[in-house]
């Protein structure tokens, strides 16, 4: 199992995060999710997980499903030790994001 084997954990890791990617990319959801399960299960650390998370966000903004894509980029950064109130409005943390986004491109 190359999951179990340090030697192959990082090839392991690397394979499942690219074939979620492009499960996604062919709009294959339900594999994509078979995919990242598999990963999120096996994954040594929170850090090993960060690749899927991001396949399962952009997966779901593309689904129009901005809220749960919201609720998921806040428990990550949280995860991540940043804080919020519980009252943030998933569009106002959205627009935040987007804004974000365009000062990073």
């Amino acid at each position: 199992n190359g999951w179990q084997d340090g030697e192959y954990y990082d090839m392991s890791l690397q394979l499942y995060e690219s074939a979620a990617l492009v499960s996604y990319l062919n709009t294959d959801i339900g594999l994509m999710q078979q995919y990242l399960e598999i990963l999120f299960e096996n994954a040594k650390c929170f850090e090993d997980k960060l690749h899927g998370y991001l396949v399962m966000i952009q997966s779901m903004l593309s689904s129009e499903k901005q809220g749960e894509a919201m609720r998921h980029i806040i428990s990550i950064l949280e995860e991540l030790g940043e804080s919020f109130s519980i009252d943030v409005n998933p569009k106002d943390a959205y627009a935040e994001v987007v804004s974000t986004k365009s000062l990073l491109c």
